[in-house]
């Protein structure tokens, strides 16, 4: 493992390294590595319920805050273990498939060359016998430039996995460089820099293994030569990749389309390209919803009343998409256009099928619903929502949300931190037009 993820790349990968290659293994170590982020998440919970709760009572004096001080640190550093733990997950995870994939049609050519009489160079090159016909010379070239292929897609894979796998993050604790571990600082730190490193990479990774600027027939052989499972990996994963083949099965392109009454592919454009600017914002307001909302209606769903202020409504005004001073305030949209808890409710109520974190896949809609009491938000009530973008060969949903806006954020990285205090739990609906 540690020869193909370190390799420099300064020439495609060898034949011969890639056939030794074992990425079934990076599965069993991605799984393995899992399963202790999650052992870190147990830990540092403990930590902390130690030494902000107990901790005080039973050691109240000068030294007693001193060893809190210790416990919320190593609690932090825990934390910070299990981010860097999963972004090596979410590498592993991006990085198995194509290099799966890659190794399987070498060794698909490999025996069909075998089986022509060819011999292969450790650079991908084919040739054929002396006295052999010109079909199989024509052959012999065909079949060099689609190994060479596989053997670039794996490099670019290998390349993009070793980047992440290398950075100083990953091994890392007091990122912030304050010569102590926090919470408030490293950890915070970590969830923005270090996960997104992760899920950057795996996405990459992924990417790497999809033939680009090639022929329909390359790209439809490739294609074919996928199991169900892999086709289904990289349509979650990299659902605009894959709907931009253009030889894709029409069908495999209505899928990734949906069947909610939208297409799901011109919404997750629209997310793509207006998570980080204000189109569409209201001025001075929290907008995760609103952008949502937005998100949807790019995709073709349709608004829902006659106006904003119907009980029944979900759309906005004609003046509230003009991007004049004074225009966007909170009268022009309903509230279930631009209320996460009055949003969820609606679709939850009009036909919208609730999928669970298990069931997410590119285009569902995403929210956060408090289970306990807090400043400002009741039991049950949602107080954020966001667009689910990608979901990884390892299972982790990649959400894209406005007002902080991010996009592809790793879900499973994020959720021991936003549940830590058993205070809220994740509802993602699958939005079907009923109206």
């Amino acid at each position: 493992m540690a020869e193909i993820l370190v390799r420099e790349v300064i020439m495609v990968l060898p034949v011969s390294v890639l056939l030794n290659a074992n990425p079934q293994a990076w599965v069993s170590l991605e799984e393995t590595l899992a399963h202790l982020a999650k052992d870190m998440d147990e830990a540092a919970e403990g930590l902390y319920a130690r030494g902000t709760g107990a901790l005080p009572d039973a050691w109240a004096d000068a030294v007693g805050e001193l060893a809190k001080a210790e416990f919320i640190a190593l609690a932090a550093s825990f934390e910070i273990v299990g981010i860097q733990l999963r972004s090596a997950c979410s590498v592993l995870s991006g990085m198995a498939v194509t290099m799966i994939t890659c190794r399987r049609e070498t060794e698909q050519w490999m025996d069909a060359a075998s089986w022509k009489q060819c011999t292969v160079a450790d650079d991908g090159t084919i040739t054929p016998p002396d006295d052999a016909p010109e079909s199989v010379a024509e052959w012999a070239s065909t079949a060099t430039h689609a190994l060479r292929s596989a053997l670039t897609r794996a490099t670019k894979a290998d390349a993009a996995a070793a980047e992440v796998l290398r950075n100083w993050r990953l091994v890392t604790l007091d990122v912030n460089r304050r010569d102590g571990i926090d919470v408030g600082g490293d950890v915070k730190e970590h969830l923005r820099g270090t996960l997104p490193l992760g899920t950057g990479g795996a996405l990459d990774a992924l990417k790497a293994g999809v033939p680009a600027a090639e022929s329909d027939e390359f790209e439809r052989r490739w294609w074919a030569g996928l199991t169900n499972a892999e086709r289904s990996q990289l349509m979650k994963a990299l659902p605009l990749t894959v709907a931009g083949l253009s030889s894709l099965p029409p069908e495999m392109r209505e899928k990734i389309r949906g069947e909610g009454g939208y297409d799901r592919v011109k919404m997750l454009h629209y997310a793509s390209d207006h998570w980080a600017d204000e189109k569409g914002d209201w001025k001075g307001l929290d907008n995760c919803t609103n952008f949502v909302s937005h998100t949807l209606e790019a995709g073709g769903l349709s608004q829902k009343g006659w106006t904003p202020w119907g009980a029944e409504s979900w759309g906005h005004t004609v003046v509230s998409g003009v991007d004049l001073p004074l225009v966007h305030y909170k009268g022009q949209y309903s509230d279930t256009w631009g209320g996460a808890d009055q949003q969820h409710d609606f679709f939850a109520t009009h036909g919208s099928e609730s999928v669970g974190v298990a069931g997410a896949e590119p285009g569902d809609a995403i929210y956060w619903t408090h289970t306990t009491e807090s400043p400002g938000h009741s039991v049950g009530e949602e107080h954020h929502a966001a667009v689910v973008s990608a979901v990884l060969p390892n299972g982790d949903v990649l959400y894209t949300q406005h007002s902080d806006g991010a996009q592809h954020l790793s879900l499973n990285g994020r959720l021991p931190r936003s549940d830590m205090g058993g205070d809220q739990e994740i509802q993602v609906l699958r939005i079907r037009k009923t109206w």
